[in-house]
């Protein structure tokens, strides 16, 4: 329990006083700061596990905010009729199932991005 409480003690001292030396403030700085306290009130000591911990939380970064663009792009499309009518030639393409449309969208958004 003292390995949770400690960091997160931690990460809200370093952006509420913003007096902290060097850092106070930085959001993204108390976020990695947060991290490696983590790691080493962890007992992780292997580099490559920490290496292997930050891609894993980019990975689940990536896969919410994935999520949260098929939603809104779900989202329009049941709220607004005017958009339901400029996709009605690709529903049609896909049997009028909604969610085929919200995949497609989603993917040629990460294609050109």
């Amino acid at each position: 329990m003292i390995a949770v409480v400690i960091p997160v003690c931690f990460l809200l001292l370093v952006v509420l006083w913003k007096k902290f030396p060097l850092i106070g403030g930085n959001i993204n700085a108390a976020l990695l700061l947060t991290g490696v306290l983590t790691l080493i009130l962890g007992a992780v000591s292997d580099p490559a596990d920490w290496i292997a911990a930050w891609i894993d939380g980019l990975n689940r970064m990536a896969w919410i905010m994935a999520l949260s663009i098929t939603g809104g792009i779900f989202a329009e499309i049941s709220v607004q009729p005017q958009f339901g009518k400029k996709v009605d030639p690709v529903k049609s393409m896909f049997y009028s199932l909604p969610m085929c449309i919200v995949f497609l969208i989603t993917g040629l958004v990460f294609l050109y991005t």
